[in-house]
Formats: structure tokens, sequence, C-alpha cells
């Protein structure tokens, strides 16, 4: 397989994402750009929609006679599985060979885009995707309501809490969650799920391996 794609001749490459959030959308659009300008004989025709969209159009895009060549498949049995299972995704095990994925990516996150070609088994078999990005989930905090508190920015979990409590105390809401998309309270329950778990269970679960969710640590992250 030829890693030369300046030699690929003139190539139209419809891409489906669902980077439509300001930051996200900027990055995909800049990446790109950047890639047309240093292979000019491939034009890049994105389709960009939602989440939500994406998952409720992919399947009739995918199975139909002019599927797109690239998609953004969202990761688990629900979505990529079932696709791989219909025969409409491609293993990219040549692909990994070539571009070192297989080295450049730890097995965690291999892992998560590997299934077998029947659609049984997560977490192992033929690779059919990379992840996209890495994201860092953070707090962020008004420093005017602190100075007006008396609470200095905390610097480690006890004294997070410990502000928390401080502010309750005074009459004030300590933590607001937005969640407007739905999305980002399933992420925030993984995090304080692994938290009361451990990555193992949760890797279990996730994987078909073992545990339920309604096992205890699970019941008690939610």
């Amino acid at each position: 397989m030829s890693t030369d794609v300046a030699k690929a001749g003139n190539v139209t490459l419809t891409v489906w994402d669902q980077e439509v959030q300001g930051g996200q959308k900027a990055q995909i659009e800049r990446l790109n750009a950047e890639f047309q300008r240093r292979y000019p004989n491939v034009k890049i025709n994105r389709v960009a929609r939602s989440f939500t969209d994406l998952q409720n159009t992919l399947r009739v895009a995918l199975s139909g006679s002019n599927p797109p060549d690239v998609v953004q498949v969202n990761q688990g049995y629900a979505t990529m599985v079932q696709f791989v299972k219909a025969g409409l995704l491609r293993p990219m095990n040549a692909y990994s060979e070539v571009y070192g994925w297989n080295k450049r990516f730890p097995k965690g996150l291999l892992d998560l885009n590997s299934v077998t070609r029947d659609g049984r088994s997560f977490g192992s078999g033929d690779l059919y995707g990379v992840s996209l990005n890495g994201e860092i989930v953070g707090i962020y905090y008004n420093k005017d309501k602190l100075s007006q508190l008396s609470i200095q920015p905390p610097k480690t979990w006890a004294e997070f809490e410990q502000a928390l409590a401080t502010a309750k105390g005074k009459g004030e809401i300590p933590l607001a969650f937005g969640n407007q998309e739905k999305l980002p309270a399933l992420q925030m329950y993984g995090l304080i799920q692994d938290r009361f778990a451990g990555k193992q269970a949760v890797r279990n679960l996730v994987f078909g391996n073992g545990g339920a969710w309604t096992d205890g640590p699970s019941v008690q992250a939610a």
C-alpha cells in the first residue's frame, strides 16, 4: 500500500463527521484545508451533522448505492459493532500497519475500535477506526465569586470538596453542570463510575465481559 497521496490522481473523498461545535468545527475545517493545500489533487467533500443527526442517518447512507468514504462512527455495540456485523464498514488493518497506528495508539484505544468480523466480539478482532481526538475534563471557577467567599482556588480533591461545602454554607450553588446536549452527562457519569467501580470493572461492562450496570458501584455513581 502506497502512502504517497500526491500520486493517487484526482480524488474526491466524502467525509461525514459530527464536529459541529465551535472549537471542534474550526479544528476540522483547518485540518481539511491544510490537507487539501498539501495535496491539491484531493478534494474533501465534508458533510457535518450533529451527533443525533449522524446516528439517525448514517446507517441509511452506508447501506445506499453511494456511501461516504470516511465516517465518524460511535464506538460500541450499538453502532460500530452493528455496522460491522452488517458489512457496512471496512477493516483498517492494512492502514494501521502502513501508518503505524498499532504503535502510535495505546492498546486500550485500539481495543475500543476493534470488532470481530461476525460482530460477536467487541474489543478484539479487526481494527475499524482510530480515535479522532482526546479530551481534557476540567472545572471552571469564577475568580470574583471565590474572592467574595474568601475561598482560595483548591489544589487537591479534599480542598475542592471543602470549597464546595463552604460555598454551599454561604447560600451559593457550589457546582453547576451544563447538559443541554445530554451527552456530557453520560461522559461525566463515566468519570464518576470509574472512581467507584475501578477501571477494569468499567472495561468489563463496556466490552460485555462481565458485571452489570445495576452493580452497586455503578448505581452509586449514578
